[in-house]
């Protein structure tokens, strides 16, 4: 499941994400195996999820996986330069430095 969510990460900070949020599903970059995932982004109370919806091997024959229909990428930021960074419970967004006069 790590492999899908750093995968799905790794695809939107490729470039695929738009500058007023991501949804809709997204294909992530083939995992050790070659297999590859179908995620569904969507808005979650200001942040933005992902469920695995399906997953296909290397030769494009779709597979069951016990992650399809589960949150794999979960409270994800938009930073708002078309790129997004996953959150971490218990640590803050950088602040600024302010000017020393």
């Amino acid at each position: 499941m790590k492999a899908y969510l750093y995968a799905a990460v790794m695809a939107l900070t490729a470039g695929m994400a738009q500058a007023d949020g991501i949804s809709g599903i997204f294909q992530t970059q083939a995992n050790d195996q070659g297999h590859i995932g179908m995620v569904e982004f969507y808005d979650c109370g200001g942040k933005y999820c992902g469920k695995l919806v399906r997953s296909f091997d290397k030769s494009g024959n779709e597979i069951a996986s016990n992650a399809t229909g589960k949150n794999i990428v979960a409270n994800m930021n938009d930073n708002g330069d078309n790129s997004f960074r996953a959150a971490r419970s218990g640590t803050r967004a950088p602040t600024r430095p302010t000017s020393r006069k």
